[in-house]
C-alpha cells in the first residue's frame, strides 16, 4: 500500500495516536517521581509531551467559538508562565486542547492499568529489597516515631493516596457492575492499608469514596435528584471558603487549633509559608514551597484568577454532570475536593495527577458551554485571514 494512501485511511487513528503517547508519557513521568528514582530528564520530557499534544491540536478541527477558547485560555497560560516561571497552565490547556475527538473512557482506562500496574510493580520491587525503600521511621507529627510502610513509593501518606486514586477510577470507570461484595473488600482492604500507612486523610477519603459509591450505586433514584447536584455545588464553594477560613484561623486556640492538631499542623503549616496577605492575582516566582492543603496551594502558587477560574470549571462540571444525570463524575469531582481541602495531591506539576483534568477529555466543549459551529483546522484560519488581507 502506498504511504499516502495508508496515510489517508489511518489519519485520525495517527492523530489520536499523538495524544495516547503524550497521555502515556506524563503517566510514566507520575510512577517516577512516586519512586525513590530520580528522574534527570522529567523537564526534556514535559517539553515531549506539550509538541506532541500541540501536534495533536494542529491537525484538529475546532469551531470558531473553541479556538477562542484555546486562545483565551492560552494566553491565561502564558500570563502565568511569563509572571511565576511555571508552565503548568499552558501546559493543561494543550492537553486539554488537544483531546477533543479522543475517547474519554478509553483514555481513563489508559490512566487506570498504567498507574495500577506502576504501583504494583514499585510494591513488588520494594517488598523484595530490590529497589525502593520498604517503610519509614520517623516522627509523622504525632510526637512519637513511628515505623510506617511506604511500599516503595517515597511516604506512607503517598502509598494511601495513590491506592485511592486507581480505587476511585475503578469505581468511576466500572460504577455499574460495582458489586457490594467488591465494596465490602476495598472497604476492608482499607482498614488493612490503614495498619501499614497510619494515615488519617487516606483511609478517611477511601471510606467516604466507597461509602458514596456505594450509595450512588444501590439508590438509583439520587442520581436524578436536582437538589444533590446543588448540594454538591454548595459544598464545593465551602470547601474552598473553608479552607481560606481555616487558614486565617490556624493559630487561635480554640477549635481550629485542636484541628490543626489533629491534621498533624498542616493549617499552622500552611499559614506560615502561604498566608492569604501573599496571595495575588497570578502567583509569585518566589513561591515554590510544598505543603499540604489543596486550595490553599492552588491559590499560592498560581494566584486568584488562575485559582478562581479552576473553582469555575469545577462548577460547570457539576452543571454538565446534572444535565448528563452522572453521579458517578460527579462524586469523583466532589471527593477530589474534599481530598484538596486537607492534601495537595492534585495540584502539582503532574497533569494526570489530578482526575479532575482528566474528566475534561473531550467534554470541555459542553463543559464550558460552546455550542456547534463551523469546525476549522488551524491552517484555514490561517489561510482565510491571508487571503481576506491580500485583497
Amino acid at each position: 500500500m502506498e504511504p499516502a494512501v495508508k496515510w489517508k485511511e489511518n489519519k485520525e487513528k495517527y492523530i489520536n495516536g499523538l495524544f495516547y503517547l503524550g497521555l502515556f508519557i506524563e503517566l510514566l513521568i507520575v510512577i517516577i517521581d512516586k519512586s525513590a528514582y530520580i528522574n534527570p530528564i522529567e523537564g526534556r520530557l514535559f517539553q515531549i509531551t506539550f509538541l506532541l499534544f500541540g501536534l495533536k491540536v494542529l491537525f484538529t478541527k475546532y469551531s470558531g467559538k473553541e479556538w477562542i477558547a484555546i486562545f483565551l485560555f492560552g494566553i491565561l497560560g502564558a500570563i502565568s508562565y511569563f509572571i511565576t516561571d511555571r508552565n503548568e497552565i499552558i501546559r493543561v490547556v494543550m492537553f486539554v486542547a488537544a483531546s477533543k475527538g479522543i475517547s474519554l473512557r478509553k483514555s481513563l482506562q489508559m490512566v487506570f492499568f498504567t498507574i495500577l500496574s506502576g504501583v504494583l510493580l514499585l510494591i513488588i520491587l520494594s517488598v523484595t529489597g530490590i529497589f525502593g525503600t520498604l517503610y519509614l521511621s520517623t516522627d509523622f507529627g504525632r510526637g512519637v516515631i513511628e515505623n510506617r510502610y511506604c511500599l516503595g513509593l517515597g511516604h506512607p501518606n503517598a502509598l494511601h493516596c495513590m491506592i485511592w486514586t486507581i480505587i476511585i477510577l475503578g469505581f468511576y470507570l466500572y460504577f455499574e457492575k460495582l458489586q457490594w461484595y467488591i465494596l465490602l473488600v476495598v472497604f476492608m482492604g482499607n482498614i488493612g492499608l490503614y495498619k501499614l500507612t497510619g494515615s488519617r486523610t487516606g483511609v478517611i477519603i477511601v471510606a467516604c469514596t466507597v461509602l458514596c459509591y456505594a450509595i450512588a450505586r444501590y439508590w438509583r433514584s439520587c442520581r436524578s435528584r436536582k437538589a444533590l447536584y446543588i448540594f454538591s455545588g454548595a459544598a464545593f464553594i465551602m470547601m474552598v471558603v473553608g479552607s481560606a477560613i481555616l487558614l486565617h484561623y490556624g493559630y487561635t486556640t480554640g477549635p481550629f487549633h485542636k484541628l490543626d492538631l489533629l491534621l498533624t499542623r498542616r493549617i499552622s503549616t500552611a499559614m506560615i509559608i502561604a498566608p492569604i496577605q501573599s496571595w495575588g492575582l497570578f502567583g509569585n516566582v518566589l513561591h515554590t514551597e510544598y505543603f499540604d492543603m489543596g486550595f490553599i496551594r492552588l491559590f499560592y502558587w498560581y494566584g486568584f484568577i488562575p485559582g478562581i477560574i479552576y473553582c469555575v470549571l469545577n462548577l460547570l462540571m457539576i452543571y454538565d454532570y446534572y444535565k448528563r444525570k452522572d453521579i458517578a463524575a460527579l462524586l469523583m469531582v466532589i471527593l477530589f475536593a474534599a481530598y484538596m481541602v486537607v492534601e495537595a495531591h492534585s495540584i502539582s506539576v503532574y497533569i494526570p495527577r489530578n482526575y479532575v483534568l482528566l474528566l475534561l477529555i473531550n467534554t470541555w466543549p459542553e463543559i464550558l458551554l460552546l455550542g456547534e459551529g463551523e469546525e476549522r483546522y488551524l491552517w484555514n484560519i490561517w489561510g482565510s485571514l491571508y487571503r481576506r488581507d491580500s485583497k
